[in-house]
């Protein structure tokens, strides 16, 4: 019943650990990953961001500092978790492979 609880980045955090050896590839992970999903917890927790970006319109929002700013955390976290699971050309890391072929690339 403690797995259903555990927070995912708790166990993304885990993997890392575990499964990531070079590190250089855990320190660029953790600033895309956790870094990154630490900044949008912390503009999503700000009830003025939040209402800012409720209240904005599909038209206004590619103008919008705040909306790109969030836009850019969320590359950068997406950066991380392909860096992880499906980089295959920087390293040897064997997880990299296993992601691949079960994805079904």
């Amino acid at each position: 019943m403690s797995f259903a609880r555990t927070p995912a980045l708790e166990y993304l955090a885990v993997f890392v650990d575990k499964h990531v050896k070079e590190q250089t590839k855990r320190k660029q992970l953790a600033r895309l990953i956790f870094g990154s999903y630490n900044q949008w917890l912390m503009l999503i927790m700000d009830n003025r961001v939040r209402k800012h970006l409720e209240g904005l319109s599909h038209q206004d929002a590619k103008q919008d500092i705040t909306f790109n700013k969030v836009r850019r955390i969320g590359k950068d976290f997406a950066q991380g978790l392909q860096l992880l699971f499906f980089n295959r050309n920087q390293d040897e890391d064997p997880i990299a492979n296993l992601c691949l072929d079960y994805v079904g690339f």
